[in-house]
């Protein structure tokens, strides 16, 4: 967030306009690849992580899909930082496509996970 609020005050006190598409995107790719990592270790709770029924359910169904997450997130940053520099509207289609595909692909193989375990 003090990276976003810098960069807005840069660009509002007379820097490059394209400061902030360029800026942004990295910061926002940096804190998924942030999460990416943290989340393999996270353990059960109802608070952070990936909270299906089907993890929260079982154990070793959260460890599988945060283990799973974790990889999703890190390619969903990285695609979000390769999405800094292309120009509208690739860079907006690519930023958003990232973490769309890791949340649906995630919530999906926590159901195939739980379906896996629970046989």
């Amino acid at each position: 967030m003090g990276v976003i609020y810098a960069t807005t005050l840069v660009v509002a006190l007379g820097g490059p306009a394209n400061l902030v598409g360029r800026v942004v995107p990295l910061a926002i790719g940096l804190l998924f690849i942030l999460i990416g990592n943290y989340l393999p270790q996270a353990r059960l709770n109802y608070f952070f992580g990936i909270r299906t029924p089907w993890t929260l359910a079982n154990e070793e169904v959260w460890r599988r899909t945060h283990r799973f997450s974790g990889y999703a997130f890190i390619l969903a940053g990285f695609m979000f930082i390769v999405a800094a520099f292309l120009p509208p509207p690739a860079n907006f289609i690519l930023g958003m496509a990232g973490p769309a595909i890791a949340g649906v692909s995630t919530t999906v193989y926590s159901y195939l996970a739980f379906r896996r375990v629970s046989r």
